[in-house]
């Protein structure tokens, strides 16, 4: 896959930035203003990446349409978050603890998030903190991208990682777990338990390095085959329709959905959050 996404850097170099560069975009999105100072008074550029100036928080220049308009790829995985909550609770998540890191994290509005997110709903109450911190700093978030850049007339597609390797996270699809897959290689012991890809692995691999191969040469990931799921681009039209919000969902069986979790991500949406699990509440300013 890595000698297909080269050959169409060398054509279209500026799409396959966005691709690769997707890696960080959303941890930027939802974080960056915390971990790299976008408030600084009197400073002529926010941060500064490989020599480019970013003048503002990224989400503040998705907003106002101040980004590069080309296509693009976003999308997370399932349970971004499960992998999060060991490194801040190592021994474990009652309910008292949850309810307790709701209120610190969101303050007034704690009741709102836990009757959205009531723990009684999950299988535990570290289920219910992983899926507070999937949607909210993820999913969800991923969707407001998706709005902003379609909104601009750019094309744009959306799409939820859910493929299971019970070995690497069972029952769970964690951050980072989609790489592996997506550029063909076996997972090693650095940050994942080992495992050999094996013939399910390398099939979906095949499937994924379709798809980033012709984004990466033409910005559209279709082909016209019969055999290939059609990835739809993600539209969200505003005014009477609520818009389709279409999403690929991939896994061993890819497929077709629409409106990833929305009422989550509704009443989500007004919240501009620093990240869950630091060192100062979600909510604050």
């Amino acid at each position: 896959m890595l000698l297909r996404i080269r050959d169409g850097m060398k054509a279209h170099k500026w799409i396959a930035w966005v691709v690769l560069g997707l890696i960080g975009l959303t941890f930027i999105f939802w974080g960056g203003s915390h971990s790299l100072d976008f408030n600084g008074v009197g400073k002529t550029a926010a941060a500064e990446v490989d020599g480019i100036e970013i003048p503002d928080q990224p989400r503040v220049l998705f907003e106002t349409g101040a980004f590069h308009h080309v296509p693009t790829i976003v999308g997370t995985n399932r349970d971004e978050g499960w992998g999060f909550i060991p490194r801040s609770f190592s021994a474990g998540v009652n309910a008292s603890q949850y309810q307790a890191w709701l209120e610190t994290e969101f303050g007034d509005d704690a009741a709102t998030i836990q009757s959205t997110y009531p723990v009684d709903a999950f299988p535990s109450a570290a289920e219910a903190m992983s899926r507070v911190l999937s949607d909210a700093q993820f999913v969800c978030e991923a969707r407001r991208l998706s709005r902003l850049i379609e909104r601009t007339g750019t094309r744009t597609y959306a799409y939820s990682y859910e493929y299971e390797i019970d070995v690497l996270s069972a029952d769970h699809v964690i951050h980072g777990v989609e790489s592996n897959i997506v550029f063909g290689n076996d997972y090693t012991t650095n940050q994942l338990p080992l495992h050999p890809l094996d013939a399910a692995d390398r099939a979906l691999h095949a499937t994924l390095a379709g798809y980033w191969s012709r984004f990466a040469a033409s910005g559209n990931p279709n082909i016209d085959d019969d055999l290939v799921i059609h990835w739809p681009a993600f539209k969200h039209p505003v005014g009477r329709g609520r818009g389709a919000d279409k999403y690929l969902v991939l896994d061993t069986v890819i497929a077709e959905r629409l409106r990833q979790r929305e009422a989550q991500c509704n009443v989500l949406e007004p919240f501009f959050l620093r990240s869950l699990l630091g060192p100062v509440p979600a909510a604050a300013p």
